[in-house]
């Protein structure tokens, strides 16, 4: 399971994307450390089934190789618990391979919480002649690791130079003890470049080694812190990126004993967001204290001060800026305040002088409406009169010239008739009278009466037709005549409604000329009052526009 994690890990910290943002990686640090109680989870599960795994074994190198697992668990984990359980590997250690491996493990737990003499003298006191070079390698770099602790510990003092001798020979011996191909080896290597500051070897070594498959996690964070000291001062954001990851890499390995964290919380007090150096160094000294780690905790108690005046200074002017806006806002919702209300009474001002200009536009629309109104009864007076006019100067033009040929016809033939008796021609006087025919005259009277009206009304059978069904309407009579029933609406189209006056012109009975309108009025789709009114509304060649062409009738 250790191995598929690792391997999922190394992936995922070389991917393209994974490398090419610092926001992104600072994001899956974040929510890494959000994880940690799950992440502690299953520490504490690994924990308590070698626990268990042990209770259960009764062989002493099975108990022996579960309490080195446990102590390996707890080394960079609790320093407290570690140290317990390397005292009870001692106990239950039978042989010197067994003893030694206990000594070598006992040193480095010691060297992790900053006992760096403690631990050279606990390996000072081991023997290695006849041990294997996979512990003479872990004695060595042991001892190598904690004369440079030393050295770099007690900076400036006078044998630090040759504690970081010492180092160096140790070192070499560690280098010498290990096969040539191991990614131990390589970290060695890679460490002494160094520490001899071949920056540009250190750098390929390192880097060669992060994309080893067989590297711990544990590891790989301690590679990554590295590499991230070789770029700090070429190259900030790859340095930036080597560190975030080397945090990454603590977090996912539940490491408690580092400096990532503190070294990301120094980074970011010297870029001013100050937010997050404090979470960070926060979490860094949680760290040391739950690991016990002295060392660590002076050093994260030399910057914890600093950061945190400054996270207060930032805190402080926050507020200022929160007080100054909150005070602003205030006067600007208490100018809104009186902007609205001043506004609403305005709108009410406006609301009610819209009111009364709406009144007086819709008195004004009612008048414009009835004056149109009186206007277009004046056109209809108008036309209606000019229609009459028109009408009596046509009929009357029409009647004077038909009654001057009628009087001059009767005045000739009463003239001869006159003369024939004063001859004493009686018969033939007689004769001339007889030849006089009132009925052929009236005869010719309805006829010029139809002809002088389909000349002032040339469509008037296509209108009427208008008002029957197809199967009810008029056939077309010979041109310029009317039949009975057409000449009836006809003259009431000119205004000669009276039903005797009707029928005297027609020499027919009141009730005949009832019962032709009734007929006709029966067969129209219209109702009688609708059927009246649509023959007075015919239009006459003046104001019928499709007349004036000529029609059927004409």
């Amino acid at each position: 399971m250790k191995k598929g994690l690792l391997t999922c890990l190394v992936c995922f910290c070389l991917t393209p994307a994974f490398c090419s943002s610092i926001d992104s990686l600072l994001g899956v640090l974040d929510r890494s450390i959000e994880q940690r109680p799950a992440t502690l989870q299953q520490k504490y599960r690994r924990i308590a089934d070698l626990r268990s795994e042990l209770a259960r074994s009764g062989n002493r190198q099975d108990s022996f190789q579960l309490i080195l697992r446990l102590t390996n668990e707890y080394r960079s984990f609790n320093y407290d618990t570690a140290y317990l359980e390397v005292q009870r590997l001692r106990k239950v250690a039978a042989t010197g391979h067994e003893q030694l491996q206990a000594g070598i493990l006992e040193a480095f737990v010691l060297l992790s919480s900053g006992l760096f003499r403690e631990a050279i003298d606990e390996l000072n006191e081991l023997s290695i002649q006849g041990s294997p070079d996979s512990i003479r390698a872990q004695y060595h770099f042991n001892l190598a690791r904690s004369y440079f602790d030393l050295a770099d510990a007690y900076t400036g003092y006078l044998n630090n130079e040759g504690q970081f001798q010492s180092g160096l020979q140790y070192l070499e011996a560690a280098i010498d003890a290990t096969a040539g191909s191991s990614a131990e080896r390589l970290s060695f290597e890679a460490l002494r470049a160094l520490k001899l500051g071949r920056r540009e070897a250190s750098k390929r070594l390192y880097q060669n080694l992060i994309e080893r498959p067989d590297i711990t996690t544990r590891q790989l964070a301690i590679e990554y812190s590295a590499l991230s000291s070789l770029y700090r001062n070429t190259d900030p954001d790859s340095s930036l990126i080597f560190l975030i990851k080397a945090a990454i890499a603590d977090e996912r390995a539940s490491v408690k004993e580092s400096t990532a964290l503190t070294n990301l919380a120094n980074h970011f007090f010297q870029e001013k967001e100050f937010e997050r150096a404090s979470r960070y160094i926060n979490l860094a000294l949680a760290d040391a204290n739950f690991f016990g780690a002295q060392h660590r905790k002076m050093q994260i108690l030399h910057s914890l001060p600093l950061i945190e005046n400054q996270r207060l200074e930032l805190e402080r002017s926050k507020y200022r800026q929160f007080v100054f806006f909150s005070a602003t806002l205030a006067v600007l919702l208490l100018f809104s305040l009186l902007l609205i209300i001043r506004t609403q009474r305005q709108k009410r001002q406006i609301d009610l002088q819209n009111r009364q200009i709406n009144a007086q536009n819709q008195k004004l629309i009612e008048r414009e409406t009835a004056i149109r109104r009186a206007y277009q009864k004046l056109e209809d007076y108008a036309q209606e009169l000019s229609e009459s006019n028109q009408l009596k100067e046509k009929y009357i033009g029409h009647f004077f010239e038909s009654n001057t040929n009628l009087i001059n016809k009767v005045h000739a033939l009463f003239s001869g008739a006159l003369k024939q008796v004063r001859e004493g021609k009686f018969k033939e006087a007689i004769y001339s009278l007889q030849q006089f025919n009132d009925d052929y005259e009236k005869k010719r009277l309805l006829q010029d009466f139809d002809a002088t009206f389909l000349t002032v009304f040339p469509s008037f059978i296509e209108q009427i037709n208008r008002f029957f069904p197809e199967t009810e309407r008029f056939e077309m009579p010979p041109p310029n005549t009317l039949s009975t029933e057409l000449r009836i609406f006809a003259l009431i189209r000119l205004g000669i409604s009276n039903n005797h006056t009707i029928a005297r012109i027609h020499n027919f009975s009141v009730n005949t000329i009832y019962a032709y309108k009734t007929r006709i009025r029966n067969k129209s789709s219209l109702s009688n009052d609708e059927f009246d009114q649509a023959i007075l509304g015919i239009r006459t060649i003046w104001d019928d526009p499709a007349a004036e062409t000529g029609s059927p009738g004409t």
